[in-house]
């Protein structure tokens, strides 16, 4: 039953790190367009520059061109301000869903079959190894005891018999 509910939450925790996975492609995605739309935006800008440069060579116009023909940022679909603020609304997004990632992660190594040294990331704690080096040698000695004890009775039973042999 404790199995089946475990690895039903496992399978859960699967498919959120599928989902993560997917929307972190996506992020990846929009963020390369968003670069490259940035580009093409610089490129338009410096393009509209040189053309207004020449254009005001050609006319004789020298002063004001630049400001008065150059383009505003309001008109433009991305200017630099928003395509950083959507490369830092990503990149907050991106930390977001490592942490998440990273908790179930953990979540899943916390709750998956196996001992502490079978997980994954396991770090060794030297108190740890100290007590199952401690627990190991208890062991042995249990053992020992065991085996001296079946021994012991076995010498007794037969000491036993032979008193009763002897009377």
């Amino acid at each position: 039953m404790e199995q089946t509910h475990l690895h039903k939450k496992v399978d859960l925790l699967k498919q959120e790190k599928k989902k993560l996975q997917e929307d972190l492609v996506l992020l990846k995605h929009h963020l390369k367009d968003l670069n490259v739309i940035c580009k093409d935006q610089e490129e338009e800008t410096s393009n509209l520059k040189t053309q207004q440069q020449q254009a005001g060579a050609r006319f004789g116009v020298h002063c004001g061109v630049d400001a008065a023909m150059e383009p505003s940022s309001q008109s433009t679909p991305f200017s630099k301000k928003q395509v950083k603020k959507e490369i830092e609304r990503m990149t907050t997004e991106l930390q977001l869903m490592t942490s998440q990632r990273n908790e179930l992660r953990d979540r899943l190594v916390s709750i998956s079959e196996g001992t502490v040294d079978n997980r994954p990331y396991h770090k060794p704690n030297p108190l740890y190894e100290k007590l199952k080096l401690e627990h190991k040698q208890v062991m042995w000695e249990l053992r020992v005891f065991e085996n001296e004890k079946t021994q012991v009775s076995e010498e007794f039973s037969e000491l036993n018999k032979e008193n009763v042999f002897y009377r």
